[in-house]
């Protein structure tokens, strides 16, 4: 049952969207920065790319990102973390 843990605290009713979106945006701020992390990680020879993008990949699906944002969306805050490290100075 993916996203249970986000998708289980919204009640039904017409606050729907405010209670989804205080839960979205941490998820998304600790996602970002296990992002940034993993991304540090293999940018120092400390995890291999495959091992660092299948374990973000697998966090965001069991907090339920997927779901609510798409994977295109994900993917796109996994590429933005690793293309920081890439091409910093």
């Amino acid at each position: 049952m993916r996203g249970a843990a986000i998708q289980a605290t919204v009640v039904p009713n017409s606050q729907d969207a405010i209670v989804e979106r205080s839960i979205v945006s941490p998820a998304l701020d600790i996602f970002g920065l296990r992002c940034w992390a993993r991304a540090y990680l293999v940018d120092h020879g400390l995890m291999f790319l495959q091992e660092g993008v299948d374990g973000l990949q697998d966090f965001a699906l069991s907090i339920g990102l997927v779901d609510l944002l798409g994977q295109d969306a994900v993917q796109a805050i996994m590429t933005s973390a690793f293309d920081l490290r890439r091409h910093r100075a």
